[in-house]
């Protein structure tokens, strides 16, 4: 069954390539979002949406997207996820 989606954001467009796009991804990879790892809290999918949307058109996601996980790093502090 394909997924239902609530809402789309319209952020801004990108006026570049697509080798500028592979070339942003490549780049968060390089900073921790390499495949296989994942952090429920820190390095999840809606902060990598965040920083590929400030690296690809300079326009952050909205806030309240990750709120759950900025609440839930708050009790997390110092604590790796098992």
């Amino acid at each position: 069954k394909p997924a239902v989606f609530r809402e789309s954001i319209v952020l801004g467009e990108h006026h570049g390539s697509a080798n500028e796009v592979s070339a942003v991804v490549r780049s968060l990879r390089e900073v921790g979002y390499e495949p296989g790892v994942y952090d429920l809290v820190n390095k999840n999918c809606n902060s990598f949406s965040n920083e590929f949307s400030i690296r690809l058109i300079g326009v952050p996601i909205p806030r309240w997207i990750n709120r759950l996980a900025n609440w839930g790093s708050l009790f997390n502090a110092g604590q790796s996820a098992p």
